[in-house]
């Protein structure tokens, strides 16, 4: 594995939770993407978080330690899978302090074109040097790879899920091709959390309560980005439930055509936001949860 980022956490990246919100572990992890294509010499046009050669298709992501304002860190990438249809990248991102794993990410491009003969050999060159296997602490725990059915919007608003997001997409969303970065679909999901916390009373008319929650896993697939403009609605339900964990499932629907264009699924644990340990559910918190279980 080779560095492909190095920088430190920012005050104005933290969320209500009080750590770095999740959207900049990814759009972190996706510079560090784009460092490593330019290493390789695939000459596809700029694309801000990404190269048109290729298409984030899905992404996993493992939450070790949170992070907070001044913590230096670094990122490591290495190469899983190389094909003529896809490549396969693993990172970590590693505290500069004590060099350990405080995330760790799995993500799937899907080339938009096939690669020429020279970034097959650019590839080829480098491939023994960065091929890595995925630790343990890497790879999926509370949550399935396999693929979901799809859902229509009109499907999902037949279920029991909450309207946890609904707005139009903005240039500050957007790359160089006024479509929507994938780092800002996690951060519409992000940005959802507060209807959910309300929802289960951890949130109440005066803002946070002193019992919050954090994302250990989460797993991404995008099948469009949208451009500038597009109308988008999230729908959020409650995949599973456990004494001190839930997973939630979020579908995001382009409201024009009632498709979905991605969904997330997030392993949650509730936290004492003041003493900054996990705590099992509490009883109010997980009838409420019950009642979403799709």
């Amino acid at each position: 594995m080779i560095t492909v980022y190095r920088n430190s956490v920012q005050s104005w990246e933290i969320d209500q939770m009080g750590h770095m919100n999740v959207q900049f572990y990814f759009e972190k992890a996706l510079q560090g993407c784009v460092v490593l294509w330019n290493k390789l010499g695939i000459d596809g046009q700029a694309v801000e978080l990404g190269n048109t050669d290729l298409s984030l298709a899905r992404a996993h992501i493992r939450f070790l330690k949170e992070q907070k304002p001044g913590a230096p860190f670094f990122l490591k990438a290495g190469i899983v899978e190389f094909a003529d249809t896809e490549v396969k990248l693993y990172l970590e991102m590693i505290e500069t302090i004590t060099q350990q794993p405080v995330a760790a990410f799995n993500f799937q491009f899907l080339w938009t074109i096939k690669p020429s003969v020279k970034v097959k050999q650019n590839f080829s060159k480098v491939f023994e040097d960065l091929k890595v296997d995925i630790p343990s602490y890497g790879q999926t725990r509370g949550l399935s790879l396999e693929k979901e059915p799809l859902l229509s919007l009109s499907q999902a608003s037949q279920k029991n899920m909450i309207d946890s997001f609904e707005a139009v997409i903005l240039l500050r969303q957007c790359d160089n091709r006024s479509k929507i970065k994938p780092s800002a679909y996690m951060g519409i999901v992000s940005d959802s959390t507060p209807h959910l916390l309300a929802y289960t009373g951890t949130i109440d008319e005066n803002g946070m309560t002193n019992i919050g929650s954090a994302a250990l896993e989460y797993k991404f697939d995008f099948f469009e980005y949208v451009r500038l403009g597009a109308h988008l609605k999230t729908k959020s339900g409650v995949q599973s439930l456990s004494n001190k964990t839930f997973v939630w499932q979020h579908w995001i629907f382009n409201v024009e055509t009632g498709n979905p264009v991605a969904l997330a699924s997030a392993v949650a644990v509730t936290m004492d936001l003041e003493a900054r340990k996990s705590i099992p559910i509490p009883p109010e918190m997980s009838e409420a949860l019950n009642k979403l279980i799709l």
